[in-house]
């Protein structure tokens, strides 16, 4: 079955096929995980996603949304680094984060990362090492 199916339970089933990182992602992911190897990152990165689809079965966990570092591709995202550098009181806000990976694609590229929040309705998606 592909994750557009359902299962007999008539819920969606994961598909691994959609597991697809570019060279940014692949990057960022493998200094945030310290695995540097191409295999156990997609390992790890499946892992994740199956435990948090027991959570909740979100489109972005099917699809592997939550890999795709959207912050970085925004045309303020430059602005927005450069606000965190420059004023002390700018904080940085993601509510609905699901992983938290775009605010820390932001805090790897330079903003402080006592001024960014992050928040989910299912806490414990911030609780892995992704």
């Amino acid at each position: 079955m592909t994750a557009a199916t359902e299962s007999d339970a008539g819920q969606y089933v994961l598909d691994e096929r959609y597991y697809n990182l570019g060279q940014e992602e692949t990057a960022f992911f493998k200094a945030q995980t310290g695995i540097h190897n191409d295999d156990e990152l997609k390992t790890h990165i499946l892992a994740i996603q199956e435990k948090a689809w027991k959570i909740h079965p979100y489109r972005c966990i099917r699809r592997f949304a939550f890999t795709s570092l959207k912050i970085s591709r925004l045309p303020a995202y430059e602005q927005v680094l450069r606000l965190g550098r420059d004023h002390q009181d700018a904080i940085l806000l993601d509510i609905g984060c699901c992983f938290g990976n775009d605010i820390r694609k932001a805090v790897a590229d330079g903003f402080p990362v006592s001024r960014a929040l992050a928040s989910d309705l299912h806490q414990s998606f911030g609780h892995w090492d992704m």
